[in-house]
């Protein structure tokens, strides 16, 4: 963990000399809690089979409701993040109520009230999980890269990251993405890519500033990239709202 920019921070022996073969990372500020390297995430919780680790996207609005719930069953977190919270809450349903990470994290959805995209990775399971809130505010997507035979799979917040990562493979590998679904886990290991949609959406609630303003031009969502969004929003305000200008700008 550190502040600063990603070739500084994710750099050197430490980092050079990472073991394993599924990672999660998070380059993002803390959406709750000050800017200090302890609420930086990624975040984890010891449950009784071992440490359950996180990042997430997003923003918990019952955080003072959930830690009070958590403290009377003697379930401690340590920082002011809304991240840690979410391991903290799927520990409680491993440790006290003796359930997988699959069902934890679809307790969880019902408990824990906000915007999460979420990735987990835990020491007493071989698999990665992704999941979004039930109304999907926030972006999650999966990318499957073909690769001389081989599957290897990315998820992250935005679609040109995996634009990005693409020079890590070979030069004739294949991509295909797709969106996280509101209130779906997806969980990839060993046994391939696995899909539980624990929850349905009574309404999908995507999150506008990602369409107008969070996200990089060039990533995509719904078929479209968020330039071409960006350029008809401006389109559109022209035909809805005419006026004597020579520029509407996005």
């Amino acid at each position: 963990k550190g502040s600063g920019k990603v070739r500084t921070i994710f750099r050197g022996p430490e980092f050079d000399d990472l073991q394993g073969d599924a990672w999660i990372a998070h380059v993002r500020y803390s959406t709750q809690g000050s800017a200090s390297r302890r609420n930086a995430q990624p975040h984890y919780a010891q449950s009784i089979h071992g440490k359950i680790a996180i990042v997430s996207n997003g923003d918990v609005v019952n955080m003072h409701e959930q830690r009070a719930f958590l403290d009377r069953h003697n379930i401690r977190t340590y920082t002011e993040n809304d991240a840690e919270l979410i391991a903290a809450s799927i520990n409680y349903q491993v440790t006290l109520r003796n359930r997988d990470l699959i069902e934890s994290i679809s307790q969880v959805m019902d408990h824990v009230q906000g915007a999460f995209s979420a990735l987990v990775v835990a020491e007493f399971d071989d698999r990665i999980f992704a999941f979004r809130d039930p109304h999907g505010i926030r972006p999650l997507f999966l990318a499957a890269v073909e690769d001389g035979g081989s599957t290897y799979y990315m998820f992250a917040s935005e679609t040109s990251a995996f634009e990005a990562a693409l020079p890590l493979f070979g030069p004739n590998a294949t991509t295909r993405t797709r969106m996280v679904g509101a209130g779906e886990v997806i969980a990839v290991g060993p046994r391939g890519i696995e899909s539980f949609q624990v929850r349905t959406p009574e309404r999908e609630a995507f999150c506008l500033f990602e369409i107008v303003y969070f996200s990089r031009p060039d990533s995509c969502a719904f078929g479209r990239s968020f330039q071409t969004c960006r350029i008809e929003a401006g389109q559109r305000l022209c035909r809805e709202h005419p006026a004597d200008v020579s520029l509407v700008s996005p």
